[in-house]
């Protein structure tokens, strides 16, 4: 019997119902006899079929569910920051009040199609209904659900922004309107395609100038203001480094502590406007030092190595990979020597 009534000495009626477990458990006291059976009967079916662990978690709202399972997510602090702000402007106005058992696919589809009527971009609404599509996630996890209404919606899909290649003479040209703080920021992007995190996260003990390369083990998290062990992807990786590309002397962070958007402000936009090179983006030096090795004829597997690249595809085959010939890969870069060594000794920008 997975749900019956007993009566009080109060002549009330309690209504009792087995979980999965067989555990017993009483889902509250009744006048009436058959209203007793009638909500013991649901108990059971909501235990079973929903995957309650407690029917009680039935009234738990998405807010209530969000601040459990918040400070317990598997995520770095820098992501955890960066999500409080669509957590707090969408998903808890939105399903702070709402039982989770109340949650419709449906809802969810109208839900972020108000989100586009609304004038957010497409790369926002899916970094949005992700994140609260994780927390649903974590929710069947806890064995609180036993689906995602949020999961594999078709989203909308931002346009994607055509990819700058620059040829070795705007390259030159970019690096010519450079000012001496920043020349050998952008010299280390163009000569190696690091991630702007990874070259604002380079320290000068990773740099082996007797070898010729640089080793890529931490990524500067923008948002923490602090260092990330592991780039991207969590592959440490070594890239082969011209002996032409001159980098500030000293001890511990080559940059100092970086700032993106300071950085991109006083430094990058006002370089890009003296270029006169029209829309390039930071994240074009990356491809722009690729497309430079494609030319070249470097194997599409040894680029993705070298720019860290994750794929389940290729991973087996980094595995097997011979050691870098440093000198096919420099020799695909242009003639650093004439961007100089300005502002070397100066280079310590400090943007906190």
């Amino acid at each position: 019997m997975n749900s019956w009534v007993e009566q009080l000495p109060s002549k009330r009626w309690r209504a009792r119902y087995l979980l999965p477990s067989g555990e017993k458990r009483t889902a509250g006291t009744f006048d009436s006899k058959d209203e007793a059976n009638a909500v013991a009967y649901l108990a059971h079916e909501a235990a079973h079929s929903l995957g309650w662990r407690d029917p009680k978690a039935r009234g738990k709202t998405w807010g209530e569910w969000c601040e459990a399972w918040w400070p317990d997510r598997a995520v770095s602090p820098g992501v955890l920051k960066r999500d409080i702000s669509p957590r707090n402007k969408h998903l808890l106005p939105k399903w702070g009040k709402v039982p989770l058992i109340e949650i419709t696919r449906h809802d969810v589809k109208s839900w972020a199609a108000q989100l586009r009527r609304d004038g957010l971009a497409p790369t926002s609404i899916q970094r949005i209904v992700h994140l609260f599509s994780g927390s649903l996630t974590a929710a069947i996890d806890a064995e609180v659900l036993v689906s995602n209404p949020a999961t594999r919606l078709a989203l909308p899909h931002g346009q994607t922004d055509e990819m700058r290649f620059l040829t070795h003479e705007e390259a030159s040209a970019l690096m010519e309107a450079a000012d001496e703080w920043t020349t050998p920021f952008l010299a280390l992007l163009l000569a190696t395609g690091l991630r702007w995190g990874e070259a604002a996260g380079l320290q000068h003990k990773r740099v082996d100038r007797a070898r010729g390369q640089i080793r890529v083990a931490e990524v500067w998290d923008d948002a923490m203001g602090s260092l990330k062990a592991y780039p991207k992807g969590r592959r440490i990786r070594s890239v082969p480094l011209s002996p032409d590309v001159h980098l500030p002397e000293g001890a511990g962070l080559i940059f100092g502590k970086m700032n993106y958007a300071n950085w991109r402000h006083r430094q990058w936009e006002p370089t890009l406007e003296r270029s006169k090179l029209g829309h390039v983006r930071p994240h074009d030096l990356r491809h722009t030092y690729a497309s430079w090795l494609v030319q070249n004829g470097t194997p599409l597997a040894e680029i993705g190595r070298l720019l860290g690249h994750v794929s389940p595809v290729t991973t087996q085959r980094y595995a097997h990979l011979v050691d870098t010939d440093n000198a096919s890969i420099l020799s695909a870069l242009p003639d650093m020597s004439a961007w100089g060594k300005r502002g070397v000794n100066e280079a310590q920008m400090g943007l906190d």
